[in-house]
């Protein structure tokens, strides 16, 4: 009987604690959110992360002011999110950068899986393997081929940190001359002058001149199967199976926060990820919509830091 009262007990506390959890998300949020996109205004991320903000700030019935904290490649914006009280009033938007710093930076003072709480994924973005247009190949299988006949020839462009480009040396065995720029704007005024002969890059970002013909593009980088949006462009995969350099972006607030708020907020994320309005704005940009559940999205982050941890030991990509 003693055993019987005890889990009585249990069961109760367990209830009142379930209902108490549940009365504060019907009242939640009672002010202002905030957003925190670590990278500079006017990027993808950036882009993104105030389609979003709008949306679900007319799903939860407050502002959601996006700040912008750009630095050490995302880390001081994810740095300042991963300090602000656990109560659900920060988000942060993260992308597969931050995923790839966790183990490319020696010195970082949060922790991706560790200190945030997954809200869900957003999308995930188109990236391309372009060249100057009279590149000597004319798809992905010319190019690496071309590339094992000229070792060291070939000029790429890296545009910011990272591995990238040695990982794709790496799976290719290929050899080229990386050439760094500290972004994607003055890489492409290169491109197209002819001054270096490839480069990945954002869809967004390199379609307008994909358009014109000032470059050519070769592959699809972020992923080992064709883009919906973009069908008739092969993905590396299918000549190099194993180069994939996934592109994804999701939000994710401060840890401890309390359950039932995270699913207000996942929820929001859904409902705002299934509006027209997000939907046509997310085609212009090559983005594939990624609807998940917060334990769903925990999951993507894990494997992505696993992911990239191992490419960037195998190619020595650390920053610090």
């Amino acid at each position: 009987m003693r055993n019987l009262a005890g889990w009585k007990i249990l069961v109760a506390a367990g209830l009142w604690c379930c209902s108490a959890s549940l009365a504060l998300a019907d009242g939640w949020p009672e002010r202002p959110l905030r957003l925190v996109v670590p990278f500079a205004p006017g990027g993808l991320t950036d882009v993104v992360a105030r389609a979003v903000a709008e949306r679900m700030s007319d799903e939860l019935g407050q502002p959601i002011a996006v700040e912008n904290r750009p630095g050490a490649g995302g880390n001081i914006g994810a740095s300042a999110a991963a300090r602000a009280p656990r109560d659900g009033y920060t988000l942060l938007m993260v992308s597969h950068l931050l995923a790839l710093n966790k183990t490319a930076y020696r010195q970082i003072d949060y922790d991706l899986e560790k200190d945030f709480a997954p809200v869900g994924e957003v999308g995930r973005s188109a990236n391309f393997l372009v060249v100057r247009p009279d590149f000597p190949a004319k798809d992905l299988a010319e190019m690496v081929a071309y590339m094992r006949r000229h070792p060291g020839k070939v000029n790429f462009a890296v545009a910011g940190a990272g591995p990238t480009a040695a990982y794709f040396a790496m799976t290719s065995r290929t050899d080229f001359a990386t050439i760094s720029y500290k972004g994607n704007a003055p890489a492409l005024t290169d491109l197209v002058a002819g001054r270096i002969d490839a480069m990945m890059v954002a869809a967004e970002t390199v379609l307008p001149y994909v358009a014109d013909g000032r470059v050519r593009v070769v592959a699809l980088t972020s992923s080992g199967e064709r883009s919906p949006y973009f069908p008739e462009i092969p993905a590396a995969a299918e000549t190099v199976p194993e180069f994939i350099a996934p592109g994804f972006l999701g939000l994710v607030t401060t840890k401890d926060t309390d359950p039932a708020i995270v699913q207000r907020l996942s929820q929001a994320l859904r409902a705002a990820l299934r509006s027209d309005r997000i939907q046509a704005q997310f085609k212009k940009l090559g983005i594939a919509v990624a609807e998940s559940s917060p334990d769903q999205f925990g999951m993507k982050i894990g494997e992505e830091v696993q992911r990239w941890a191992v490419v960037v030991k195998a190619t020595n990509g650390f920053i610090n």
